[in-house]
């Protein structure tokens, strides 16, 4: 395992599902879907909190920070998300980061694929049918953004990443959660590396929040999803569709 990287490295390596598209006159077009409140109902750490709670995995005092950090993101309340989940994986000393991984498999499986929305799907296999290159940008926990890829076929991700040391998650993050302006530069790295510098377009990015003005702004078709009411608010200002899922 690796130590902390370079914030700027790039994220999801993810297996066979990396293109290889020579440059081209025609850019590649990217469908880019948020996932939190977005591509699933709620919120992952908060939902990932309950579920080890119920494990017994998380003590008390750490499920309620947790679960009240969730309302209050919710709400638009609160938007640094750092400590919070630091604060998780901290709980989590001693163990390797192979065990914390199936933990957070059985989890992601049990308590968050249920959670997909059915028209999230159907969006994202609409914009697959057309040949839209289909990518998550998520301040999502990266293991289990992976598991959403491989579970619904699409192209990749970036999300937040952990950092490991001799075998053992750290308790901090590598980088930079993805969120607010991280989004873009995660986007464009992602998109430069596997497209090439200038072969790609955002056609459609689809979010929930706030911090997600940003990327939202990068897409020819901006969707927000469920806003929030600071999103509500620029959508309408801006003319941007606003969908409910």
């Amino acid at each position: 395992m690796a130590d902390k990287m370079d914030n700027t490295a790039i994220e999801n390596e993810d297996k066979s599902q990396k293109s290889q598209i020579s440059p081209s006159s025609e850019r590649v077009s990217l469908a880019v879907f948020d996932i939190d409140g977005t591509v699933i109902k709620g919120q992952s750490p908060a939902i990932m909190v309950f579920s080890l709670f119920k494990k017994g995995l998380i003590p008390v005092r750490r499920a309620i920070t947790s679960g009240l950090w969730g309302v209050g993101y919710k709400l638009g309340l609160f938007q640094d998300t750092v400590k919070v989940r630091e604060g998780i994986f901290k709980t989590f000393r001693g163990m390797s980061s192979d065990q914390i991984d199936a933990i957070i498999g059985d989890v992601y499986y049990e308590n968050i694929s249920p959670r997909v929305r059915e028209k999230a799907m159907e969006k994202i296999r609409w914009h697959q049918s057309r040949g839209d290159i289909v990518v998550f940008i998520s301040a999502s926990f990266e293991m289990m953004t992976r598991l959403m890829v491989e579970e619904t076929s699409v192209h990749g991700q970036s999300s937040t990443k952990m950092v490991v040391k001799n075998g053992s998650y750290t308790g901090e993050i590598d980088g930079k959660p993805v969120e607010g302006e991280e989004k873009v530069k995660r986007l464009r790295a992602y998109a430069d590396k596997n497209f090439g510098e200038g072969n790609w377009k955002v056609s459609y990015s689809y979010a929930d929040h706030g911090t997600d003005i940003p990327i939202l702004s990068m897409a020819e078709h901006p969707v927000a999803v469920n806003p929030k009411h600071k999103l509500e608010v620029a959508a309408q200002q801006m003319g941007w569709e606003i969908q409910h899922w």
